[in-house]
């Protein structure tokens, strides 16, 4: 249940953010334009990999990661992605199960910048 609030929290959030900011309008030969101020946020995904002394796999869920990255990326929010050991974070593989795969997985799954 907390991760449901935590995360209609940022999705709603990230819509006013994607929105809002300074405005700076330009004319140029008769056209009228708006010129937002970008919005840039920084996403830190995990470097563990492993669940304690289990031996068994762990990361970050894809899905809460992809579903707030792709809105924010469609919205023209400038994203940048660090670990804390830096390299490639680690994915929880249970994540990539067909039984989790949702829109978002599905596009991060083919998606060959992420």
């Amino acid at each position: 249940m907390n991760k449901i609030i935590i995360a209609l929290s940022l999705l709603l959030g990230l819509s006013s953010c994607a929105n809002s900011g300074e405005k700076e309008v330009t004319q140029d030969a008769g056209k009228t334009e708006e010129v937002g101020t970008p919005k840039k946020v920084l996403f830190v995904l995990t470097s563990h990999d492993e669940l304690g002394d289990t031996g068994e796999k762990t990361g970050f869920w894809i899905e809460e990661f992809a579903t707030p990255y792709y809105y924010m990326l469609d919205n023209s929010v400038e994203i940048t992605i660090a670990s804390p050991m830096g390299g490639q974070p680690a994915i929880d593989p249970k994540s990539a199960l067909a039984d989790y795969a949702t829109e978002s997985t599905k596009r991060f799954n083919k998606d060959n910048e992420t």
